[in-house]
């Protein structure tokens, strides 16, 4: 059952962070730009931030509709910028002119969209007054900033940054890496409404009379709807960390040392920040362009872990939540692409299927003979344009790495990036799925050999369908459905066998029944071997939009209804109490009253096109009872999932 209290169904006037924040990749045209990200910042205002990524050093660019189209540096401490209009916001995103430093042709580029809103962000623009401490200027985050940064827009002088979560007037400079100092004149204290420039012993810097300022405010949110926090850390001896505090998975980490100098590090996970043993690293305090050299942890399903620091020291952080927008229609997390040599070049997301925006897994399926059949790759286990970690469906094999297997794309024209295949290549078909709350996660842990191990996920409601791969060492596909108080059903999925009834037990898959955060995991080598890395994609049905569940065959033909208005358009079926293939039917290749073409994920056979197992029906869809699939054996059983 799902409801709005449960987090899963998109409530009117409930921000999310899709609707706030965007990470936005593009290369340049060299021509005008249009952006689509979904953010309003015609109507409700708010703040980009570009960086080049490619080529020689570029400075960092930083807009804001409270003045319009002038620049402002944020690894400089020159004034802002006097340049002709070269953004316009719009109420999906913004668009940029032909201008090099946005939009040199050929160049990578970066956008990071911050929308204003109560406890998330706000723009402050102000003159000052020379009045000192005695001033306070209006806010509207309705919580206390939880991090600012204020900078002269008039004149030449340094980025100032405070952090209230600190201490006791804690500063430091967005545009150096000296460590944070301490200096009671600079920060009056902060509240739900207001915050105060202060006077800095003489200079002033930050209220001098006449000068102009603008300040970027971010809200600390400790509650769990929350979609930004600001705080510290410390690490260990060997310069890591873990934070466990958000309560969600982070895209976004923006990192200071307080303790001692250092860089700030921004990450996010679309330019590569995740399982992987390099990050796309760029510097607020630097124009270098991106590197990816070394590790600096990664997001984690209620935080993040930090890796590569200094030792023993104290570190500032903001870290923004992932998209969490429940879905309306299967569209927005489900694309199925039909690849053929004549499309070319690599895979763009065409307009049309702007809503499955920055996707975070890619299921490619080769329609020919192949020893991969079926790859999966994800935004977590990390892609880039070169390197690819995928696993195959119908082999027990650890994680490999491939170049340009799957890749991240980063499209011309506004065009949203498109996670697929690399290049064009003919008979393949791929889904591409977005996460969303009551309908798909995907977690990355770390085994313990142990009961007890609990593993959280930001579903939001009870998993149905769970389906783990070691990700170290070869092991089978472990698939887990069927949760009941007292028992789970388990399968392999490079397997034909029939699925096993276990009950939850220190030695099997589960000790205890998956919940709406978490899943305990028995120390079962499957799922849990000890030290060793792990995947888990975990599914659960939305209404009108997926619908996991098992029938019994008649024999013939029977409607599965899945509650759906315009019929499935993917279709996974597998026998569960005897042996048969994990079948893939789907609208892209024809789910249709004629035959059906059909891949299985447990084979390298190819595609098999002269049956009709399945047939469109507007709720679900159909299934006939033929002997090449066996889909509907009179009182057999079947489990499968299905997408709108």
């Amino acid at each position: 059952m799902f409801s709005a209290d449960l987090g899963v169904t998109p409530s009117a006037g409930t921000l999310y962070a899709d609707d706030v924040f965007s990470t936005f990749l593009y290369t340049g045209s060299g021509a005008a730009l249009t952006i689509n990200n979904g953010i309003d910042l015609a109507g409700k205002g708010g703040m980009v931030w570009f960086k080049r990524r490619s080529g020689t050093a570029t400075f960092h660019n930083v807009f804001d509709t409270n003045r319009d189209f002038y620049p402002i540096y944020p690894n400089s401490s020159d004034a802002q910028g006097v340049v002709g209009p070269v953004i316009t916001y719009n109420a999906n995103g913004f668009s940029v002119t032909s201008v090099a430093f946005l939009n040199e042709s050929g160049q990578s580029f970066c956008s990071w969209t911050f929308r204003k809103a109560p406890k998330f962000f706000d723009v402050v623009t102000y003159t000052g007054d020379g009045a000192g401490t005695s001033r306070l200027l209006n806010h509207n985050l309705g919580v206390t900033p939880g991090l600012y940064f204020i900078k002269s827009t008039s004149t030449t002088g340094d980025w100032l940054v405070g952090a209230p979560g600190l201490g006791t007037n804690p500063w430091a400079n967005l545009n150096s890496t000296f460590n944070w100092g301490n200096n009671a004149n600079f920060w009056l204290a902060s509240s739900a409404t207001t915050f105060g420039p202060g006077n800095t012993g003489g200079s002033n810097i930050l209220n001098v009379n006449g000068q102009t300022y603008v300040a970027y405010l971010f809200a600390d949110d400790p509650s769990t709807t929350g979609l930004i926090r600001c705080g510290s850390f410390t690490t260990d001896a060997s310069g890591n960390a873990s934070v466990t505090s958000l309560g969600w998975e982070p895209q976004f980490l923006m990192v200071k040392a307080s303790s001692t100098n250092g860089d700030w590090i921004m990450l996010d996970n679309l330019r590569g920040w995740n399982m992987t043993s390099a990050d796309a690293l760029l510097r607020a305090n630097l124009s270098n362009a991106e590197t990816t050299s070394t590790e600096y942890g990664n997001p984690t399903a209620t935080g993040f872990d930090f890796k590569g620091g200094s030792a023993s020291a104290t570190y500032v952080y903001m870290a923004i939540r992932r998209p969490n927008k429940p879905p309306t229609t299967g569209t927005e997390v489900l694309r199925l692409r039909v690849h053929s040599a004549s499309s070319g070049g690599a895979v763009s997301q065409p307009n049309s299927d702007a809503a499955v925006n920055n996707v975070d897994a890619v299921l490619v399926g080769y329609r020919d003979t192949d020893a991969k059949n079926f790859l999966i790759s994800d935004l977590l286990r990390g892609y880039s344009s070169n390197v690819s970690p995928y696993l195959v469906t119908s082999s027990t094999a650890a994680e490999a790495s491939a170049t340009a297997v799957v890749r991240q794309s980063t499209n011309l024209n506004g065009t949203p990036a498109y996670v697929g295949l690399a290049t064009e290549v003919p008979a393949r078909v791929s889904y591409a799925f977005k996460r969303a709350p009551g309908f798909f996660d995907i977690v990355c842990y770390t085994g313990t050999g142990a009961t007890g191990n609990v593993v959280s996920h930001n579903l939001s409601v009870k998993p149905e369908l769970i389906i783990f791969k070691n990700r170290s060492v070869g092991s089978n596909w472990g698939v887990c459905c069927n949760f009941t108080a007292s028992n789970f059903q388990r399968l392999f999925l490079e397997q034909t066998g029939r699925s096993m009834s276990f009950s939850y037990n220190a030695v099997f898959e589960f000790s205890s029944e998956p919940t709406a955060l978490s899943m305990a995991l028995g120390s079962s080598s499957v799922v849990n071997n000890n030290t060793n890395s792990f995947v888990a994609y975990v599914f659960t049905s939305l209404p009108g939009i997926s619908k996991i569940g098992t029938y019994t065959g008649n024999g013939t033909t029977q409607t599965i209804n899945c509650g759906f208005a315009a019929g499935a358009r993917f279709v996974l079926i597998k026998r569960t109490d005897a042996a048969g293939d994990w079948f893939i039917f789907d609208s892209a290749r024809g789910i249709v009253a004629a035959n059906d073409p059909h891949l299985s994920m447990n084979s390298t056979a190819a595609e098999v096109t002269d049956n009709d197992s399945v047939d469109p029906v507007s709720s679900g869809f159909a299934v006939n009872q033929d002997a090449a699939t066996n889909i509907n054996v009179s009182s057999a059983g079947y489990l499968y999932l299905a997408i709108a």
